[in-house]
């Protein structure tokens, strides 16, 4: 218990650490000479870049708004993102996920002058650009990562399987379809593009989700932190690139009343189709048709069940009400008498 504390002691204090440094960051940092190829970047964390003549009100509202996770620098010119003027999302290879460690580039997105010029079109492109790439996930990560303003993917992994990995890189990869910029990534987003993002499965907490150490890798999508899609059968890795355009239509898991329903229900259709499939693929037809028979006996005695149980509830309010009806009686008839 002492060396878990004095672990989560560190963790603070390195938080602590890392929140001061970035407070005493200037707000915005001069590149005098430019991108320099991606290199002016190199060994800092996640940036902003302004490629213009001038700063504008909006590109110093997004620096005070993410002066705490994103660094923010000013350029005139960014001749590798083409001419005109630019705003750039950078995230670095040390935040960028591969099957290898160790073979990460940096990731970037990047918008053109009709962003830049208009002050609210830029805070709400930096706002939706925040994670470009495949994110590698950390405890103290992923929640800013889930409300960031896009819907996510996140994927649970064993770290070290390093050959499932590559699968599941490949296909991360076939949905995002960066492209070489350079010595970085190029990602584009549009409105419905979601982040990627790849997480330890064995953390604690993936099997709220419904995602199990002993059954990776495993996707979830996520609207925001608290709702989210996943299903072992309909939503997969080693077919994300299909399964994916059908989570518009799934049921959204959430810790709501509605949520919990629906997790039930869900379970329960998937109860029900795997057992369809087993009973056809052994008896055909006739195998299908006892499963429903089946199910309509027990949907029917679980009905007579919560029938029987809100009966009795009914009736033990009834009785409880009644023996105070009796008492409020037997009061006044000993008070009538006393009164004679």
């Amino acid at each position: 218990m002492g060396r878990a504390a004095s672990l989560f002691d560190c963790r603070d204090q390195d938080m602590m650490q890392e929140f001061v440094a970035r407070a005493t960051l200037p707000l915005v940092t001069a590149l005098p000479h430019g991108l320099l190829g991606f290199k002016g970047l190199e060994g800092g964390g996640a940036a902003l870049v302004l490629c213009a003549a001038a700063q504008s009100r909006g590109f110093l509202e997004v620096a005070t708004i993410y002066h705490q996770t994103l660094k923010a620098f000013h350029a005139s010119t960014c001749p590798e993102l083409g001419p005109g003027d630019h705003i750039l999302s950078y995230s670095p290879p040390s935040l960028q996920w591969t099957a290898v460690p160790g073979r990460a580039k940096a990731a970037v997105a990047f918008a053109g002058s009709q962003a830049v010029a208009n002050d609210t079109e830029l805070v709400n492109w930096v706002e939706q650009h925040q994670y470009p790439g495949i994110t590698a996930l950390t405890i103290q990560t992923v929640h800013p990562w889930l409300n960031a303003g896009r819907s996510t993917v996140l994927v649970a992994v064993k770290l070290k399987d390093y050959e499932t990995n590559t699968m599941v890189e490949t296909q991360l990869r076939e949905v995002a379809k960066p492209r070489a910029l350079g010595e970085v990534e190029l990602y584009t987003y549009g409105p419905s593009d979601r982040y990627l993002g790849i997480a330890d499965g064995s953390l604690e907490g993936f099997n709220y989700f419904g995602v199990q150490a002993s059954r990776l890798p495993r996707v979830v999508v996520f609207d925001d932190s608290d709702h989210w899609v996943e299903d072992e059968q309909y939503l997969t890795v080693e077919r994300l690139a299909e399964h994916l355009p059908r989570v518009t239509g799934m049921w959204r898991m959430s810790n709501t009343a509605r949520g919990h329903v629906l997790w039930i229900a869900k379970h329960f259709v998937g109860f029900y189709l795997d057992l369809d499939r087993k009973a056809d693929a052994s008896f055909g037809s006739v195998g299908r048709c006892f499963v429903v028979c089946l199910l309509a006996v027990f949907l029917w005695a679980q009905a007579r069940g919560i029938l029987w149980l809100v009966k009795a509830a009914i009736n033990s309010f009834s009785d409880v009400f009644e023996k105070e009806d009796v008492t409020k009686e037997q009061g006044g008839a000993k008070a009538t008498k006393k009164d004679k």
